[in-house]
């Protein structure tokens, strides 16, 4: 039982900058986490570490969790990344319109039209990663 919540409490604290500004309960978070470690079959903080480190995810399981985790945040729509799903995600998240078709035309050559969530998620999360480096602040 311990495993899970320390698994919850290194996703929550690492996956922080990418989620800030969504507009989720703290409650609703790690329900969304517990679900896509469940659905994902994460068994180990170690497979997620990659995240805190702000580098590509290694393993199948990461790679399919950064895809659960922007599909219920809403980023990704039935794993599709396209500039509808990122101008809806940028207005619900607080931000302008004009803002989600920046972010998509800023990652769409990088990320594609795939529609498998464990290969489409980690390139958003690869390009959110570059825009904030070469920024200096998240989206």
């Amino acid at each position: 039982m311990k495993g899970p919540l320390i698994l919850s409490a290194v996703l929550a604290a690492t996956l922080t900058y990418l989620v800030s500004c969504e507009k989720v309960t703290d409650e609703e978070m790690v329900k969304i986490l517990r679900e896509c470690i469940r659905i994902t079959n994460v068994k180990s903080p170690d497979e997620l570490r990659c995240f805190h480190n702000r580098e590509d995810p290694k393993t199948r399981s990461a790679k399919c969790f950064i895809g659960c985790l922007l599909e219920r945040l809403g980023l990704l729509i039935e794993c599709e990344f396209n500039e509808d799903n990122c101008r809806r995600f940028v207005v619900k998240t607080g931000g302008k319109e004009k803002y989600g078709t920046q972010l998509y035309n800023m990652c769409k050559e990088s990320v594609g039209d795939g529609d498998d969530c464990c290969d489409t998620g980690p390139k958003v999360w690869k390009c959110i990663i570059d825009i904030d480096e070469s920024t200096g602040r998240p989206i």
